[in-house]
């Protein structure tokens, strides 16, 4: 199958289909999923956006799927079964 991409641009411009793929792909773009992962504490820490905030052993929390690795690789907290 041939197709003549700049015809079909010219063909597309000032067409409704192309004000909505426009407005999808920008919708796309801002909109990021994020994965939430379960966390146990195991050592002291302090909450990384909010120094006030301190996290102790036995606290069951919920990270972003980064932000829980970091957590976790610095021996301050465990993942908890199932890992979603």
């Amino acid at each position: 199958m041939h197709v003549n991409l700049q015809s079909l641009t010219l063909h597309l411009r000032g067409d409704p289909i192309n004000k909505y793929i426009e407005v999808m792909s920008n919708k796309d773009l801002k909109t990021e999923r994020t994965i939430a992962v379960k966390i146990k504490v195991i050592q002291p820490f302090l909450d990384k956006f909010n120094n006030k905030v301190r996290y102790e052993p036995g606290d069951e929390l919920e990270f972003e799927s980064e932000r829980a690795a970091d957590v976790v690789e610095r021996d301050l907290a465990e993942y908890i079964l199932p890992i979603g």
